[in-house]
């Protein structure tokens, strides 16, 4: 078994991470891309590479929390696509093994009697025209798992739902 620690908002700095990691024996740091700095467009892949040859910890990633690939809006779909090939590149220069994301509850009407969740409803265009074996595949490609995370029953229930459709 690893275990591990995100990154902390209040040691914005990588090196301050990897210090408290290994003063608590940890044995992996996960990136967290809420986080400004670890943005694909901003994120210094060559000090995380030196910071990890230096020390020896590792590094897995958690995505946005807001992302969402299965937008409905095609638009917000292509960019939070476009993030996840970045970041499995950015993984596979980082050596980081593990991807983990949460699959959107998505927007939901509350009615009288109920709660009905447009991704439950519209279950096929939920899952668009995203490819999600491909994007699976590319993470084994580079040595690295997807991971879906969840928080809630009914969220593991959508995220069932949408791997069985696939």
């Amino acid at each position: 078994m690893f275990l591990g620690m995100p990154t902390l908002i209040e040691k914005s700095d990588v090196k301050d991470c990897v210090k408290l990691c290994e003063s608590l024996g940890l044995d992996f740091i996960e990136l967290n891309m809420n986080l400004p700095e670890y943005q694909p467009d901003r994120i210094d892949v060559e000090k995380l590479v030196d910071v990890a040859k230096k020390s020896g910890e590792k590094y897995t990633i958690h995505l946005d929390e807001n992302f969402n690939p299965c937008d409905f809006n095609a638009y917000v779909s292509k960019a939070y696509i476009r993030t996840l090939k970045d970041t499995f590149d950015i993984a596979k220069r980082i050596g980081a093994n593990v991807i983990n994301t949460h699959l959107s509850k998505g927007v939901n009407f509350t009615m009288p009697d109920r709660k009905i969740f447009l991704f439950e409803k519209y279950l096929d265009s939920y899952a668009g025209d995203l490819d999600i074996a491909k994007y699976l595949k590319r993470a084994e490609d580079l040595g690295a798992s997807a991971v879906i995370e969840t928080k809630t029953v009914e969220a593991l229930r959508t995220s069932c739902e949408f791997i069985k459709n696939l």
